[in-house]
């Protein structure tokens, strides 16, 4: 009987898991009558507190246990927050009573502290954090809730070297003896501040002090071989500490204190540099040939997995640097084009790697030719052509849209909040104070034609939003007249798009945060000849528990194809996205039913930034791509960037199969053909300087490559970007923002078989054309493109869509526009052509 219990039981919580990953509450409700613990569990899940407190109550005065006095209190701290020093008193007196009865194990412990902390009583959560240190010391419970306070104390003084060395010296004081994780660490981050002060002379003496306390930390170790490489160039001390702590990495050096995620992306990088800096310092003292031979089986041995961001680019550069001080100047150039190709996530060996490339070769050659031939490459190739848009000094912007503001069918570029038009694919000028555009405030805008008289207007994001309307060419701002509102904090997603189908835009504004984390409300405006109005609640746009997110990004699709445009939000701060799906006019957030809400991990999500809709396995349905910010410290409950795969209506993440690295800062993707096969390939700016960019090459078996240093498609520190084929040669374009400025990147690939194609005027469709949904087919295969308004973090591309061929054949070119599935045209071409269909 009690196996048949048991079994039952461990059926219905499974089931009640099954329906509170999709917030079914009622059903879960239902599931778990009779326990009143499951339905405590269901009502807490649920945000109902109150009735949560009170079944684990009753659950706890039926049976008490150490786990159900923890989740009482987590609840109860929750539910009477507002009274926090009452409720904490009570909390202080019941773990008097009940220590005595109970065991408390480390994860009772931890969830004590973090109720202490809901009800603001520091010292019960302190004395709490003590009692987990001393029971349960170098566990990971202790170790993440150290964390916190590390990174509480010293986010404040973050880009202040000199205050950071005072509060890590006062962190390590405090809780140095507490974690050996935290205690390195405090050490490692305070060798780096001291460097970067006056003091830097004395980073020895620190170092010593770091020493002394971490004698057998392989991290330690390898920060000294490092620094005393880089600092003096005393070999002999950095091959004494590299060959150390790689006798403690080979014997199994281990800490329960890293999270096993954060481990596996952190145990085989610090192998791997240990074993750099060695081989550096073997070479420095003068031991060359033994260096080279070693590297070169390093290099063999050493494979980092997809979720890895770390490279062997630094092992390519040493090994070219060996390899010319035995004078294989040809070998070496083809290490160093190894490292260039891989980049690494600081680009110093990889970028030194090009510079020793380009001191080789003649002024004839550039280090990228030479690799290309090299590596007998033949895909996408881009050039730089910023400088069409004027002096590098005067450019600016990390936002970025295509848009033909004028009508004559060249697409123009907006950066930041300034516009260049197109003159005739050959240059860009820039227009924006002849236009009126001078006296925008935004960092980046949408265009489509919001009066619906021809001409496109322009939304901007930032704060606070404008809305320029165009009149004869001129941009005046009529936001107060087209009933928009002053936001509670900056708008970083804009999207426009005809939700209601009746051929006027409608306006998605994703606000993000106002103070760290609390996430401020979007905004959904229906348009109409009078303007706009405010619809968001009443249409049903209400995010769970009505709690606010920090928006990021917006990218309208209709995802199911069902006729009506759907909007797919990208949060940010570790909180799930929203997919507002179309159901006759109202609006369901349906992103946990169909998988892509992100990955809950007790409550946390993922630093969405970007996402853009795709077929890119031309299968016939809408695919997405979700960039993450994912810091390796967090990897435990941060999302890593998706690739989500639609499979009827349901989506699986296939990132890491489809070979597409994780990359701390991916920001905003985009999907394009840059090589005119049929594929749409991968593109993603990464944030932060001298992090990399990628573009992925679509293969067609489901599997990416990395080509984007071998492009040309290498930007850093990128947010913004977008695509358009802006001199009508048939090769799309690339333009990526960044905090340094825009970069243009003209596709100079031989590409033949291609097509552009405009959408024209159809009935009850928006003048801009946005939603529109263009199939064109070729033999027995089909190819989906939508004009999009809103991409990424406030991207556009253009609306004259490009489509890449396999071949010469004729094409079927069909379109749906939003209101119904239904194809309202269809016509034949060539490919090679600019057609357009429609009006």
């Amino acid at each position: 009987m009690f196996i048949v219990f048991s079994l039952v039981f461990l059926l219905t919580g499974s089931s009640v898991d099954e329906y509170l990953a999709v917030r079914d509450f009622s059903s879960a409700l239902e599931i778990a009558e009779g326990s009143d613990s499951l339905t405590a569990q269901v009502f807490s899940e649920s945000g109902n507190y109150p009735m949560a407190t009170m079944y684990y109550q009753r659950a706890f005065a039926s049976s008490p246990s150490a786990d159900l006095f923890c989740d009482l209190w987590g609840t109860q701290a929750n539910a009477t927050e507002h009274f926090s020093i009452l409720t904490s008193s009570n909390l202080r007196d019941e773990l008097v009573w009940w220590s005595s009865e109970f065991v408390w194990s480390a994860d009772n412990l931890s969830s004590l502290v973090e109720s202490a902390m809901i009800l603001q009583d520091s010292l019960l959560a302190d004395s709490l954090l003590l009692t987990l240190i001393n029971n349960y010391p170098g566990s990971l419970q202790a170790s993440e809730l150290i964390g916190w306070k590390f990174f509480d104390e010293i986010y404040p003084v973050w880009y202040d070297d000199s205050a950071r060395v005072v509060v890590l010296e006062n962190f390590i004081e405090t809780w140095g003896d507490k974690s050996e994780l935290w205690h390195t660490r405090a050490w490692q981050y305070t060798l780096a501040a001291v460097t970067e002060t006056a003091d830097s002379v004395y980073w020895e003496d620190y170092f010593f002090d770091w020493q002394r306390a971490c004698p057998d930390s392989p991290v330690m170790l390898l920060s000294g071989a490092t620094y005393y490489i880089d600092q003096d160039s005393s070999w002999t001390e950095a091959l004494e500490l590299a060959e150390y702590g790689l006798e403690l990495v080979e014997a199994g050096w281990f800490t329960e204190e890293i999270p096993p995620e954060e481990w596996l992306i952190t145990i085989d990088a610090i192998e791997a540099n240990l074993q750099f800096r060695r081989l550096f310092a073997l070479a420095g003292l003068g031991r060359k040939q033994q260096a080279l031979t070693e590297v070169r089986e390093i290099i063999l041995e050493t494979e980092y997995d997809l979720d890895d961001y770390h490279t062997e680019a630094p092992l390519y550069w040493l090994e070219g640097k060996l390899l010319l001080a035995s004078a294989d100047t040809v070998a070496a150039l083809g290490s160093f084009a190894e490292a260039a190709i891989l980049g690494e996530v600081r680009n110093h060996w990889s970028g030194m790697a090009i510079k020793e490339m380009d001191s080789l070769l003649s002024n004839e050659t550039t280090p990228i030719e030479w690799a290309r031939e090299y590596k007998m490459y033949s895909g996408p190739v881009f050039t730089d052509v910023t400088q069409i848009l004027g002096p590098d000094s005067l450019l600016s912007g990390s936002r970025v849209s295509w848009c033909d503001w004028n009508n004559d069918r060249l697409p123009d570029l907006y950066i930041g909040h300034s516009l260049y038009q197109n003159i005739d694919g050959l240059l860009f000028s820039d227009v924006t104070a002849s236009v009126g555009l001078d006296s925008c405030l935004g960092n980046g805008g949408i265009w489509g034609d919001i009066t619906n008289d021809g001409i496109a207007d322009l939304v901007t994001s930032a704060r606070p939003v404008q809305v320029f309307i165009n009149i004869d060419g001129i941009m005046v701002d009529k936001t107060e007249e087209m009933n928009i509102d002053i936001t509670d904090a900056s708008v970083e997603g804009v999207a426009l798009l005809d939700w209601n189908a009746d051929g006027w835009l409608d306006l998605y504004l994703a606000s993000y945060e106002n103070g760290r984390g609390s996430g401020t409300d979007d905004a959904f405006y229906l348009g109409s000849s009078e303007g706009f109005s405010e619809v968001s609640e009443t249409l049903g746009m209400i995010p769970f528990l009505e709690e606010a997110r920090c928006g990021r990004g917006v990218s309208p699709c209709d995802y199911d194809l069902d006729g009506d445009i759907d909007i797919f939000v990208s949060n940010y701060r570790l909180q799930e996205n929203f997919l507002w799906e179309n159901v006759d006019g109202n609006a369901v957030n349906s992103t946990l039913e169909v998988g892509i809400a992100g990955v809950d991990v007790s409550g946390w999500w993922g630093h969405t930034i970007g996402s853009a809709w795709a077929d890119y396995d031309n299968d016939g349905d809408w695919d997405l791509f979700s960039a993450n910010l994912a810091h390796p410290r967090y990897i435990g409950f941060s999302d890593r960037s998706m690739l989500y795969q639609n499979n009827d209506g349901s989506f699986v993440d296939v990132r890491k199969a489809s070979g597409i690295q994780f990359e701390e800062t991916h920001s905003n993707p985009l999907w394009a053909d840059f090589n005119n096969d049929g594929l749409q390939d991968l593109f993603i700016t990464s944030i932060y300087p001298n992090r990399r960019s990628f573009l992925y090459l679509n293969m067609g078996d489901g599997f990416f490559r990395d080509i984007t240093w071998l492009s040309g498609a290498r930007v850093f520190n990128g947010w913004g970007a977008a695509t358009a084929d802006y001199n009508l040669d048939g090769s799309i374009d690339l333009v990526v923002g960044s905090g340094d400025g825009p970069t243009l990147l003209q596709n100079v690939t031989n590409c033949s078989n291609w097509l552009l194609v405009e959408v024209g005027n159809f009935d009850n469709l928006n003048p801009s054309s946005l939603g529109a949904v263009v199939r064109v087919k070729q033999d027995d295969l089909e190819f989906l493109r939508q004009i999009e308004g809103g991409s990424g973090t406030t991207s556009q591309n253009s609306s004259l869509l490009h489509f890449g061929l396999p071949s010469d054949s004729q094409v079927e070119i069909e379109v749906t526009i939003p209101g119904s599935s239904e194809i309202v045209e269809s016509l034949f071409a060539s490919p090679e052509s600019f057609v357009k269909i429609g009006d």
